[in-house]
């Protein structure tokens, strides 16, 4: 039988033992909370039993990224750190009562549930953090919206926040990508072909890696460019290709074309 499991550690660390960073003691209390917010849990319920993730598992899971990763001089790690311990703790909190955050798509695919969770997120962040993690916190959300429009202007203030968010996106397109293919790969899908909605499986194949390296590429600042496309690229396309390159005979025409499309952008640039 397919069972999930907890990962506490990024995927592509196979020599890692699991590493739980201690959590600061200031966010402990939301930290109880975050691990009851589970992630990956899809309105077509009937998947949602192969993955086994919450708010707190992933953000001990981006802590061990973050170490186990050389920054240029251009990157504080220590800034980065204190933004991803609390990127998800006000998520968490305004969805306790649901049990789970709300996946990136469904987020994408509704411009008001996702602009009134960004608002709920900021005003519970002002209650929760100090003056000083606020601002870090609110930087965070600054760079979501400038990734997303491809906006570099202010880069000196942002590098951190954009990097911290991009581990963040990284670490969840790799879990989505490694629990979906383990489940291909087992025996019980064979009888219970069930996979997760498609466009999840876009979002990570399609409109993530291919994306930001197109956007990335348009920053001027070479350090920090060439370290963020080199960071996106090692971190995800052998990862993504080879994981779906094990499965792909087993799954239906669209994903197929899904992933030759990911594997064949490489071979164009």
């Amino acid at each position: 039988m397919f069972t999930p499991k907890y990962y506490y550690v990024p995927l592509r660390l196979w020599s890692q033992t699991d590493f739980q960073p201690q959590i600061p003691p200031e966010f402990a209390p939301y930290f109880v909370i975050a691990e009851k917010v589970g992630r990956y849990v899809f309105t077509e319920g009937e998947i949602n039993f192969i993955f086994q993730d919450n708010v707190a598992v992933h953000t001990k899971r981006l802590i061990n990224y973050l170490y186990n990763i050389t920054l240029p001089d251009i990157l504080d790690k220590s800034i980065i750190e204190r933004m991803l311990w609390m990127h998800d703790l006000p998520e968490a909190i305004i969805n306790e009562e649901r049990g789970s955050d709300y996946v990136t798509h469904e987020k994408n695919a509704d411009e008001v549930l996702g602009d009134l969770q960004d608002s709920l997120e900021e005003k519970a962040a002002k209650e929760m953090f100090d003056v000083a993690d606020f601002a870090l916190f609110y930087q965070t959300e600054v760079a979501k919206k400038k990734i997303k429009k491809a906006d570099w202007s202010d880069l000196d203030i942002y590098k951190n926040s954009i990097f911290a968010k991009m581990l963040d996106w990284i670490d969840s397109r790799n879990k989505f990508t490694y629990v979906t293919t383990e489940w291909i790969a087992h025996p019980d899908y064979e009888t219970h072909p069930v996979l997760p909605p498609f466009d999840t499986i876009r979002l990570c194949m399609l409109e993530s890696y291919q994306v930001w390296m197109a956007d990335f590429a348009q920053i001027e600042d070479q350090e920090f460019r060439d370290f963020m496309l080199g960071f996106i690229h090692d971190e995800m396309y052998d990862f993504h290709r080879l994981r779906w390159d094990a499965v792909i005979q087993l799954v239906p025409s669209e994903i197929q074309e899904m992933y030759h499309a990911f594997v064949d952008f490489w071979k164009t640039r």
